[in-house]
């Protein structure tokens, strides 16, 4: 029954994901879902306030860990004298493989570990038996090859099998997607043997979920799709003779290749003395048991098996911050018109006063000195630019307001996310006005600087000196020199910037700025007579030098090598699902990686993703990262290198 309906915000707008997305959450009592789930006294999350670090609580955890937590357990056979370790999860991961095998050598012990998987048919010829479980080992048993298979009695005889036969099993494997498949493979009978010792062990078979709890074959219930109607009669009296007793064993080598997963390729590793000739006593088996899992547990740590503490209010106010610094880039975007804008007003009070010459002139005349009509002037001018300021703030805030309502309306699927809100502080309206002011005040202030050549008679007389006249004569030619040289040193020196500029979204923009802000108004207003030429030179720079940032490869890319965005790698492709199939080109490796989950450093990203989604084991041959994946408008499949010698690096 649904109680209420909470806003999406506050509690309902709880979420462990650091991202802009909306979580849909249904808030329910812990005792009802684990009631539900038949998970009582489990969970899979711990909430821990207070101001406690990370570390402290993984120290903690690390420190109160028990096997149970890790979904482990070991089981005790004192008929057959060995330990066995399961997991819950069917599978054992590989970290949790590694450090048993560890352990268990440092305790003497004999390791054998075992796979076992549940065939759906096993079938000679026209005969077959639905739902069997096949075991993958190496000991105890008849030693087999690759692709060969023993069945205990019971089933050769119902199958009426012969040493030689071909045996076929049919079963489900995990598909690309997580769906499941059905596949089959043949074997060859390698030979009996009988229902009994190692042969007969129930326990080699873990507790699958809606199977092992149930008295009857007709009771299972388990996660994956069965049809009970093809059980027989002898099929329910085995299963309560013998259980889950694998009919069938092959190779750990050809079950590996098999029935192999990204999980992990065992289900158990059972551990014994290695004495056949003389089983331990059930105490034995308990104290191996005991400093078994010691020595697991101090060999496993909790973040291994995905057992972490993360800071989530420090990780969501980093994810706050963006994947892209956009004060940084929207400046880069926007310095070009900053300079026009600041050599417009420039142009336009030195047009002021060319059509004010004979006011200024007559004002000179009259005995006022140049500095008092400067700052006449200059008063006059600053009035004017603070109204503009004030009125460009004004229209700052609603241009800013109606492009946000824009990201959440018409735009949305630009950036993803509709919790956009404009921050308008004092501090930012502040820097923003000011810095207009003084931009203003500075372009007015060099413009009147070129009172200090002029006479009055000249300005009475309407005529003024102009500095394009200097373009013909020797000392133009030498400050020409200067500027260019100026250009050049501002270029080399905005191009070292440029590296440490790189990461920040704008370098291909930085090199425009670096262009006018280097002497290029200079060297434009020395040798082109034109009043445009400021805007020509702020515009064409940047479109210069976003073409050449284009074009150029990265810095990684030169070291090793690369071409474009693709790193080392010279061909590169993304496959729908997961590729075996496919013979690279003569003197090609292939390397196959498997894309993690995770979230995208992209532009248009509003968090900065804590687990960026890249390809899983990528790494470069001089230890630096993978290669850089560019979006194409399609996909490329991997089978494309049987039929072509890609001449070229593969975009994908």
């Amino acid at each position: 029954t649904i109680a209420a309906v909470i806003p999406a915000n506050g509690a309902g707008r709880f979420s462990l994901q650091a991202n802009q997305q909306l979580p849909r959450n249904a808030f329910v009592p812990l005792a009802s879902l684990q009631r539900a789930l038949k998970l009582a006294g489990r969970a899979n999350a711990i909430l821990v306030g207070g101001e406690r670090e990370a570390e402290s609580l993984q120290a903690i955890l690390r420190s109160s860990l028990t096997l149970d937590d890790l979904d482990l357990r070991t089981r005790i056979n004192p008929a057959r004298g060995y330990v066995a370790l399961e997991s819950r999860r069917m599978i054992l991961e590989p970290v949790v493989v590694s450090a048993a095998l560890a352990v268990a050598k440092d305790l003497n012990l004999s390791a054998a570990p075992t796979l076992t998987h549940l065939a759906n048919t096993v079938a000679v010829g026209a005969r077959e038996i639905p739902y069997s479980t096949v075991t993958a080992r190496d000991d105890g048993i008849q030693r087999l090859k690759d692709d060969e298979i023993l069945l205990n009695d019971w089933a050769a005889n119902d199958l009426g099998a012969r040493p030689g036969d071909a045996v076929r099993l049919d079963y489900y494997v995990v598909g690309p997607r997580g769906e499941l498949l059905t596949t089959n493979h043949v074997f060859k009978l390698a030979g009996v043997v009988p229902l009994s010792g190692a042969a007969g062990d129930p326990m080699l078979t873990p507790d699958y979920p809606g199977i092992a709890n149930t008295k009857n074959i007709s009771d299972w219930d388990p996660p994956f799709p069965v049809d009970l109607k093809r059980v027989r009669q002898k099929d329910e009296d085995y299963w309560d003779a013998h259980r889950g007793t694998p009919k069938a064993f092959v190779s750990l080598a050809t079950g590996q290749r098999l029935w192999s997963s990204r999980f992990g390729n065992l289900t158990s590793i059972r551990l014994s003395s290695g004495r056949a000739d003389v089983p331990p006593a059930e105490t034995d088996l308990r104290n191996t048991a005991t400093r078994f899992e010691r020595g697991l547990l101090a060999r496993l740590s909790p973040d291994q098996l995905g057992l972490v503490f993360q800071p989530v209010k420090e990780q969501g106010l980093r994810a706050a911050a963006g994947a892209t610094d956009f004060g940084q880039l929207f400046l880069c975007f926007s310095v070009f018109l900053i300079f026009s804008a600041a050599m417009l007003v420039a142009l336009l009070f030195r047009l002021g006063i060319e059509r004010r010459a004979k006011e200024i002139g007559i004002l000179l005349a009259t005995g006022l000195p140049a500095r008092v009509v400067r700052r006449l002037l200059l008063l006059e001018g600053g009035a004017i630019a603070v109204f503009g300021s004030a009125l460009g703030l004004a229209g700052a805030v609603g241009y800013g307001a109606l492009m946000l309502a824009g990201l959440r309306t018409w735009w949305l699927p630009a950036v993803g996310t509709p919790f956009l809100k404009l921050d308008v502080t004092a501090g930012a309206m502040t820097i923003g006005g000011a810095g207009g002011l003084l931009v203003a005040l500075a372009s007015i202030g060099l413009t009147l600087r070129a009172l200090r050549k002029q006479s009055p008679a000249m300005l009475i007389a309407g005529k003024h000196d102009d500095a394009d006249r200097l373009v013909g004569d020797e000392r133009g030619a030498r400050r020409r020199w200067i500027a260019a040289g100026i250009a050049a040193l501002g270029l080399w020196i905005g191009r070292r910037v440029g590296f440490w500029w790189r990461n920040r979204g704008c370098d291909g923009f930085s090199a425009g700025w670096r262009l006018v802000a280097s002497g290029g108004p200079v060297v434009h207003r020395r040798v082109v007579p034109s009043r445009a030429a400021p805007f020509d030179n702020a515009l064409a720079s940047c479109r210069l030098a976003r073409r050449a940032q284009r074009r150029a490869p990265s810095g990684s890319q030169r070291a090793h090598g690369g071409h474009g965005g693709l790193g080392h790698v010279p061909h590169h492709g993304r496959d729908r699902i997961p590729s075996r199939a496919g013979r690279p080109p003569t003197g090609e490796i292939i390397r196959r990686w498997r894309v993690r989950a995770g979230g995208r450093g992209r532009c248009a990203a509003a968090s900065r993703p804590e687990r960026p989604r890249g390809p899983r084991g990528a790494q470069h041959p001089a230890g630096g990262r993978g290669p850089t994946v560019r979006r194409a408008r399609r996909p490329v499949p991997i089978a494309a290198w049987r039929r072509h010698q890609l001449p070229e690096p593969l975009r994908a």
